[in-house]
């Protein structure tokens, strides 16, 4: 039986940013969201060993429930450059050499 397994990535880099320590690059690059992906990634690939992933990512785009829900998300901080850069990274150099991208503006994944 083949095992598909979805992940919501914005929440795990979440996590990775907010559990782990500021880990820099010798050139002063944050990388902790990415080593923190990374590492939770493998352990579910290693645990579970699904013949396929999707990793769901969020887009900068406001979604169906900021038009419902005005206030959606109003209480939150704003995002620290740290972990836009981070996402920005592993977007360019991490995921797209291996895994297909599919981004649906409007939407948010719900796992």
């Amino acid at each position: 039986m083949n095992t598909l397994l979805i992940i919501d990535g914005n929440a795990i880099m979440h996590r990775a940013y907010h559990a782990l320590p500021p880990f820099k690059a010798e050139d002063g690059t944050p990388t902790n969201v990415i080593y923190g992906y990374i590492s939770m990634l493998n352990k579910v690939l290693v645990d579970f060993h699904p013949e396929y992933l999707i990793s769901c990512f969020d887009t900068p785009k406001q979604t169906f429930r900021n038009k419902l829900f005005k206030e959606y998300q109003s209480q939150r901080p704003k995002i620290e450059n740290d972990f836009i850069v981070q996402i920005l990274l592993s977007n360019r150099h991490l995921m797209r050499p291996v895994l297909n991208e599919l981004k649906k503006t409007g939407l948010k994944p719900m796992i």
